[in-house]
């Protein structure tokens, strides 16, 4: 009979110390080391699935935005198969513009943009646990080609030729 309450505590302190005990590695520790800016052309929107986060670089620099939800914390996804914006968020039905800002849906809220900074060895370094400035970008090295997206062909039309109205 006293085994049972032992077993109890035991169990008790194994599920205090699995679940409910802090994390050892306090949130400011965390930064990851990406890639060099030269590895991300203007135009890349890579989806870091591992850090929750989108980099993104356009013709004017690249910058990083969070992969979660601001309304209901669902997953934003890219591309969106909607002409209308880039991310869609499929649990509440929100676009994204390229921006991180909502175009259509129940979310008013823009994506957050993260803290991404560039180091002194040249590497990109992203911090998942700061929520970056809005609009602030990592400029691209010197010499980098401007992204020009081409046209999408509309389907069964003939190259060069122009639509009727």
């Amino acid at each position: 009979m006293a085994s049972r309450p032992a077993a109890r505590a035991f169990a008790c302190v194994l599920f205090f110390s699995l679940f409910l005990a802090p994390s050892r590695l306090p949130a400011a520790d965390l930064i990851w080391k990406l890639k060099k800016p030269l590895d991300y052309p203007p135009g890349t929107v890579k989806h870091l699935i591992f850090y929750d986060a989108f980099l993104v670089s356009d013709n004017e620099g690249i910058y990083a935005l969070s992969s979660i939800c601001n309304l209901r914390g669902g997953p934003i996804f890219y591309p969106a198969r909607d002409p209308r914006a880039e991310f869609v968020c499929r649990r509440c039905l929100t676009l994204y513009d390229i921006k991180g800002k909502p175009v259509v849906g129940a979310c008013r809220f823009p994506m957050d943009w993260l803290r991404l900074e560039l180091g002194e060895d040249g590497f990109l370094y992203l911090y998942p646990e700061y929520r970056g400035e809005f609009g602030k970008k990592i400029l691209h090295p010197p010499g980098t080609r401007p992204f020009s997206p081409r046209p999408i062909p509309v389907p069964g039309m003939i190259p060069g030729m122009r639509p009727l109205h």
